[in-house]
């Protein structure tokens, strides 16, 4: 597998890095310390995305977005979650880039 696959409207993407975590876990431990079970709950799927703007309309936060990814850190080789974050980076001698945070959680089905 080789470069990225997945776009942004107005965003030329450069990188994207895509987590897969649980949201809820817990343990208990015994009089001694020793942990003795752990229960996890709720996978949820966090998307990083980084690239330089094409122009200066970005993507909203609370809006929803799909992303096509290289492997199945997930059920699917899609993203499909809403943007927590929109972060703007901008310099003197470069292009102004722009990263953009999701999250998806396994038991929301549709985001609007």
């Amino acid at each position: 597998m080789y470069g990225v696959s997945g776009t942004v409207t107005n965003l030329v993407v450069q990188s994207y890095t895509l987590s897969k975590a649980f949201e809820l876990n817990d343990t208990v431990q015994d009089e001694t310390g020793k942990t003795i079970t752990a229960r996890y709950d709720g996978v949820t799927r966090e998307l990083s995305v980084d690239g330089i703007a094409k122009t200066a309309d970005m993507p909203e936060i609370g809006a929803a977005i799909t992303f096509a990814v290289q492997t199945d850190v997930g059920a699917t080789n899609s993203f499909t979650g809403v943007i927590e974050s929109v972060e703007e980076k901008g310099t003197n001698k470069g292009f102004v880039a722009v990263s953009i945070k999701a999250k998806q959680w396994e038991s929301i089905l549709t985001y609007s």
